[in-house]
């Protein structure tokens, strides 16, 4: 900056500087949940911490669950190619919901949903606890790379 009196160079740093500073306490100011994303919540719902998933039964109700929720349903654990896998069995979850009868169900998070009919749902289908604090669909019957990891939402149907 050729012409630049030292003191000016200074308050431009100075200026670039605190801005650069400022910038993320906004954000955090401005996002409550201070994660870098704004808060979801399903609509007409209250905002709850830490939501997992949401089931949405053949009827269009929804009810979403957190990890606390999930624990205090019965825990099965199931072994796969010589794992334990631990969580609560698809049908107490889906039992939970409110849902009786169903013809099918579509699991949704990272990858490729999957759809299991209700003769596939045995009390051996689990939502496992990944170690990411999320939940991933585990099952003897189903291979296991089509598991649903980060399970978002079970559509029964």
């Amino acid at each position: 900056m050729k012409g630049t009196s030292p003191g000016r160079r200074f308050r431009e740093w100075a200026l670039l500087l605190s801005l650069v500073c400022l910038f993320p306490v906004l954000g955090t100011a401005c996002n409550r949940n201070g994660s870098g994303t704004a808060p979801t919540t399903p609509t007409g719902s209250p905002a709850r911490e830490n939501v997992l998933f949401e089931v949405t039964a053949p009827d269009g109700r929804s009810v979403t669950f957190t990890a606390n929720e999930l624990r205090e349903l019965p825990l099965t654990t199931i072994m796969v190619e010589g794992k334990p896998e631990e969580g609560p069995a698809l049908v107490e979850v889906l039992r939970k919901a409110g849902v009786g009868e169903f013809e099918q169900v579509t699991l949704m998070g990272d990858g490729a949903p999957l759809t299991l009919t209700r003769e596939q749902v045995t009390s051996e289908v689990i939502l496992d606890f990944a170690n990411r604090g999320t939940v991933k669909l585990a099952a003897p019957n189903v291979p296991k790379n089509e598991w649903v990891k980060d399970v978002t939402k079970i559509k029964v149907d």
